[in-house]
């Protein structure tokens, strides 16, 4: 009898076959159940075929499923090395499935990433993937594990130096940029995101969008536009985050769409564009809320409220960053928690909260300034001056130092746009200090000498 089913089994598999695609979660569905007649080993690359089908097409639900039914055959066989290998290409995929529709840190994809980087160490570089290596990255980078997500960045790149594939220096360069604006360490990462959009232009691999979280061409776009809207010029910013967005709609790929919009929010934000930021955050909120990718609907929420405070409404602004910044801790968003931390203490300044404001901003400045993520670490500090001038103007000398530290801050990054941001708001403290009546001629640039 089992060689009767097994023969069965056989000529539905090739009927199946015959349609491709169309038959590969069918061909994964009755393979499954006939484990025990057809074995273990007959079964699982047939579930990855289907797991990659289903990718293609974001099926994220059904990819999910038949990678679930790989890790318990995997399960099954005998500890071996290449076992171990084998489970890991499983889970740092499924990881980037979990990631993709509800935030790389929630406790599902938390238990995967932390079997995935058992099972790195395990088997050490032998047979690791770009997909392995990137979606740790990933996973230590979104968690604020600054020093896993140097290793990961750098054991990219020095894969890269030792292989002839240009996918890992591309998504060495993309990590190490990644970890390199978080730090404030603006110019650098730029050149990393350059590299990493000449890379992807020339590459143009569809198959790197699932594998590097989004498509590479447009995120290198957009990641510089991040530090162009900083550093300037910044129009050529607001050039990039539109080419992004524009290629992001042209590739037909939703969740890099969803991101790219994502983006073009944060850049606006950056660059001090309310208008332009509620644009792309409400976009973001619809198209996100359509397709279920909830963790980016809540970051978009902040910025909206951010953009709506800032553009008069702070009363109605308020609630939204209060509400993102109570999720900041719990998702991908720890990572820029002093950023949350910084819109809200604006919002709560501009609704008159000052003792919230210099509360929060306290908190965001402990958070930039114990190591972590510090790219806006010099707004932090504009913003507590700003708090303290709309308190009175005797504290004027104190606003005038935070002001100071400000523009120290932003040259060190070489944050052009936040330095002119800390002049603003020193000749504002000037101005306090001379007294009502007394009009000040413009103050001289602050400068590093």
């Amino acid at each position: 009898m089992p060689h009767l089913v097994t023969f069965r089994v056989d000529r539905a598999y090739k009927e199946v076959r015959q349609r491709g695609d169309e038959g590969a979660a069918e061909i994964a569905h009755h393979l499954f159940l006939a484990r025990q007649i057809v074995g273990v080993e007959r079964c699982i690359p047939p579930l990855l075929r289907a797991a990659d089908v289903a990718m293609n097409r974001l099926a994220h639900e059904q990819a999910e499923h038949h990678l679930r039914q790989a890790l318990e055959l995997l399960a099954s066989l005998p500890a071996s090395a290449e076992r171990d290998r084998r489970e890991l290409w499983v889970q740092t995929r499924l990881g980037l499935i979990l990631g993709t529709t509800a935030g790389l840190q929630t406790p599902e994809a938390t238990t995967v990433f932390a079997r995935s980087r058992a099972l790195c160490a395990s088997t050490g570089d032998v047979g690791v993937e770009l997909p392995d290596l990137y979606g740790l990255f990933l996973f230590a980078w979104s968690g604020a594990d600054e020093v896993a997500a140097h290793h990961q960045a750098d054991q990219l790149l020095d894969l890269a130096a030792h292989s002839e594939d240009p996918k890992y220096l591309l998504g060495g360069h993309l990590a190490k940029g990644l970890v390199l604006f978080d730090q404030g360490a603006l110019t650098p990462a730029g050149r990393h995101f350059e590299r990493a959009s000449v890379l992807a232009d020339s590459l143009a691999d569809p198959w790197l969008a699932s594998v590097l979280y989004a498509d590479p061409r447009v995120t290198g776009r957009l990641l510089r536009s991040h530090v162009l809207a900083l550093t300037g010029p910044f129009e050529q910013s607001h050039h990039l985050a539109a080419a992004g967005l524009e290629l992001a709609r042209r590739i037909e790929h939703p969740f890099t769409e969803a991101v790219a919009l994502a983006l073009v929010a944060f850049s606006a934000v950056l660059g001090r564009r309310p208008e332009a930021a509620q644009a792309a955050a409400e976009a973001t909120i619809e198209f996100c809320t359509a397709r279920a990718f909830s963790h980016l609907v809540a970051t978009a929420v902040g910025v909206q409220g951010w953009a709506m405070a800032v553009r008069g409404d702070a009363a109605a602004g308020l609630p939204l960053v209060r509400h993102r910044l109570a999720e900041a801790g719990t998702d991908s968003s720890s990572r820029v928690r002093h950023f949350h931390l910084a819109l809200t203490a604006e919002v709560e300044q501009l609704a008159g909260l000052y003792d919230d404001a210099l509360n929060t901003g306290a908190t965001g400045l402990a958070d930039a300034e114990s190591g972590g993520s510090r790219f806006y670490e010099a707004e932090l500090h504009r913003i507590r001056g700003t708090t303290l001038l709309a308190v009175s103007p005797t504290l004027a000398g104190e606003a005038a130092a935070s002001f100071l530290r400000a523009a120290e801050v932003a040259r060190e990054q070489g944050a052009q746009l936040l330095v002119l941001r800390a002049e603003a708001g020193l000749q504002s403290c000037r101005q306090a200090q001379a007294g009502p009546g007394r009009t000040l001629r413009r103050a001289a640039p602050i400068t590093s000498a």
